[in-house]
C-alpha cells in the first residue's frame, strides 16, 4: 500500500491510510516524498526516496495509536522535519512538477 501511494497519490490526497504530505528532490535530484500512515499498528511518519527501481524508506518514526484521533505524539514532526531539511535541496515541488513526475512514474 505504501509503494502504491508513493507511486500514484498526489500530495494532500486523503483517500487511503497513507497520506502524502509533500514531494521534493534531494541534492542529487532523487525524488523523495514525506508521508504519514494512519492504520492499526502502523501509524507514523516517514520519508521515502526513489532509486532506479523502487522507493526506499530513509526515515520512519512510529507514533502510538490513540482512540482520540486528535492526539499526536510529540517528537515525530521534529525528527522527520530534520531529515527533510538535511536531504531536501529544492523545497517542495510545485503541483505541476509533482504531476509531471507522477505521470513519468518518478523517473
Amino acid at each position: 500500500a505504501l509503494a502504491r501511494a508513493l507511486d500514484s497519490q498526489p500530495s494532500g490526497d486523503t483517500s487511503s491510510d497513507v497520506r502524502i504530505l509533500l514531494s521534493f528532490k534531494a541534492a542529487d535530484a532523487t525524488p523523495c516524498r514525506q508521508f504519514s500512515v494512519a492504520s492499526a499498528g502502523h501509524s507514523g511518519e516517514g520519508v521515502a526516496c526513489r532509486d532506479a527501481e523502487t522507493w526506499r524508506v530513509v526515515a520512519w518514526v512510529q507514533t502510538p495509536t490513540s482512540p482520540d484521533a486528535s492526539y499526536r505524539a510529540a517528537g515525530a514532526d521534529g525528527v522527520i522535519d530534520g531529515v527533510v531539511d538535511t536531504i531536501d535541496a529544492t523545497g517542495a515541488l510545485s503541483v505541476a512538477d509533482e504531476r509531471a513526475l507522477l505521470s513519468a512514474r518518478w523517473r
